[in-house]
């Protein structure tokens, strides 16, 4: 098929299946009355839920709807009063499943022209909500001209120097799916616990997305939305967010209130990333073949095969 243009009008066909509510007025009746006293008789209204497949071709031409009721069988009552040459069948949720599918296009192909389709284009029920979840994105969620945002990863391995006992300080910023910057070293002081470690790593992560901040403001893409922080220690972030004694030394204490201003503000939202999620854990210790590729992968670090003869 060398284009679409090419193909006559008389073979192309969309099936499009929507979704109805038809009220219909039930004959049985119902008595509202409370005890000791004379009840009235109404009738009652039934809401039954149901879909129906159309199918047309681009010259105007179609075959009779096909529709699917809820349930386990079809009813003779509930077939009344269909288009002529209409088809039905029943499932529980009334809408297309792959085997009705499979049974309406065994159907479709002896009702259609002898002339072949050659595109048939499906639109199902569930294609219309990703539709409308996709405009709803485009209308609110696009980003301004000349936006670019990103985000920030720390992680800590806690105490890892054989010798001197120092932690380990990992941090990688990911803007448009690339890191654009990244910190792999040991840590000044010395932590006395694995959250400590954490919250001195998660500080510098957030020292570094303020200077980007800032750099990225003078070249004329102001951030105008809170960065995403992803921390692997659910103490860390305790301590930020809670403002609680936690009897932290003073530099310790310095670290937690600067990280905890900066989410105040709306510049940072911290959130927790599992360890498996957490593309800076590459900087901060030995892993696994697996999950070292993994995590390669996430950080935007690519294979390059180079010819010697170039």
């Amino acid at each position: 098929m060398s284009s679409v243009a090419d193909i006559p009008t008389s073979r192309i066909w969309n099936l499009d299946e929507t979704g109805m509510s038809p009220q219909t007025r039930s004959t049985r009746k119902k008595v509202l009355a409370a005890k000791h006293m004379r009840g009235n008789v109404q009738e009652s209204n039934d809401r039954t839920n149901m879909s129906g497949l159309v199918c047309v071709n681009a010259d105007g031409g179609f075959v009779p709807p096909f529709f699917i009721l809820p349930g386990k069988k079809i009813r003779v009552r509930d077939t009344a009063g269909g288009l002529k040459g209409s088809m039905f069948a029943a499932s529980e949720s009334a809408f297309l499943t792959t085997k009705l599918f499979i049974q309406y296009f065994e159907w479709f192909v002896q009702v259609i022209p002898p002339e072949r389709p050659v595109l048939v284009i499906a639109d199902g029920y569930k294609c219309h909500f990703s539709s409308r979840t996709l405009q709803y994105v485009r209308k609110h969620s696009a980003p301004e001209p000349g936006f670019i945002g990103y985000e920030v990863y720390t992680d800590a391995s806690f105490a890892c120097q054989s010798k001197e006992r120092k932690s380990l300080t990992g941090y990688v910023i990911k803007m448009a799916g690339t890191s654009v910057s990244w910190c792999s070293s040991k840590q000044g002081g010395t932590s006395l616990s694995t959250a400590e470690a954490e919250l001195t790593a998660l500080s510098e992560g957030a020292k570094e997305s303020v200077w980007l901040r800032h750099l990225l403001g003078e070249m004329g893409y102001p951030q105008k939305v809170t960065v995403q922080v992803w921390s692997a220690s659910n103490a860390a972030i305790s301590i930020v967010k809670n403002p609680g004694n936690h009897k932290a030394n003073k530099h310790i204490e310095i670290r937690y209130l600067f990280t905890r201003d900066l989410e105040e503000f709306g510049r940072l939202k911290i959130a927790y990333c599992t360890t498996t999620e957490m593309t800076a854990d590459i900087l901060t210790k030995a892993l696994a073949t697996k999950q070292f590729l993994k995590l390669r992968e996430k950080l935007g670090v690519r294979d390059l095969e180079l010819n010697p003869s170039t």
